[in-house]
């Protein structure tokens, strides 16, 4: 028994139009960094000390900064934390912090909810280790698709990965948002729920490959799609529930996380279907 009747549409006739819409969503994104120096990257990659400070009421950015500045923190960068939250992030190391925090926010009632200080060797050691961690998971992706299906099919599932991070990314960029390990975090497993969709696709291809010999390579993989778009709609739909929850609900020490599944789940959907397949009959000449 079927939940969805099973569709017929012809995807691969939109493909065109559809990598050109993701081609400009990540030129936009690649202008958005440009504009903005690069990607802002957290205190876990550039080294430094970052302090979370809840205060009892609204503060007033530009103040906040003029008082910090006053103090000896002209250097520091402030950004909105929750409701009436502050992060302040220091460049330089400082071993204890709280006494110039203290002595710039006087008279203002506040409470520190955390401390962390990188220093500059250990921060170039973790920038290593998160690139080597997405090179790693990418080449293994590449390695067991080719293995497990065809070597063309494993580079089409790769270029949909790199589609996805690089949407991703720009995202982040419009948003502003940090590029922390808790993102790099996010982006690994969207890699790994990405290629899940993809690779489920892939084997309804070669099982009707076997099965519908009458068709040529472009109606294998369009019936494939088809066939396999009830369960990607649910499974998709039901994973981009929990994380809009964990979004509003979860507390700001996940929000980045979420905020970039959330981006995710909708591009490893997409990519899945408009740039993976396309790709393949683009390649296989189908």
């Amino acid at each position: 028994m079927r939940l969805f009747p099973e569709t017929k549409i012809d995807f691969m006739k939109y493909r065109n139009y559809l990598i050109t819409i993701s081609l400009i969503v990540i030129a936009a994104g690649m202008i958005s960094l440009w504009v903005k120096g690069g990607p802002k990257i957290g205190v876990e990659f550039t080294g430094g000390t970052l302090l979370t400070v809840q205060f009892n009421e609204p503060q007033n950015f530009n103040e906040l900064r003029n008082i910090l500045a006053s103090s000896g923190l002209d250097n520091a960068v402030i950004q909105e934390y929750g409701t009436n939250g502050v992060a302040i992030r220091i460049p330089e190391f400082e071993a204890e912090p709280e006494g110039n925090l203290r002595e710039a926010l006087k008279g203002k009632n506040y409470e520190v909810l955390g401390v962390e200080g990188i220093g500059p060797q250990v921060s170039r050691s973790l920038q290593k280790k998160a690139w080597l961690a997405i090179l790693i998971a990418n080449a293994g992706i590449l390695a067991y698709v080719g293995y497990r299906f065809k070597p063309v099919w494993g580079l089409a599932g790769v270029i949909a990965l790199v589609h996805d991070v690089l949407v991703t990314v720009g995202f982040c960029s419009f948003f502003d948002k940090e590029i922390t390990l808790s993102v790099i975090a996010a982006f690994l497993t969207l890699i790994g729920f990405s290629i899940n969709d993809t690779i489920v696709i892939y084997d309804r291809m070669r099982e009707n490959l076997k099965l519908k010999k009458g068709l040529d390579f472009r109606e294998i993989v369009n019936l494939s799609i088809n066939q396999n778009l009830a369960r990607t709609a649910l499974t998709s739909f039901t994973v981009f529930l929990v994380v809009v929850a964990l979004f509003f609900l979860g507390g700001q020490v996940i929000h980045d996380f979420s905020f970039v599944f959330i981006i995710g789940i909708i591009t490893g959907t997409y990519s899945t279907v408009f740039i993976a397949a396309p790709i393949i009959v683009s390649m296989e000449k189908g």
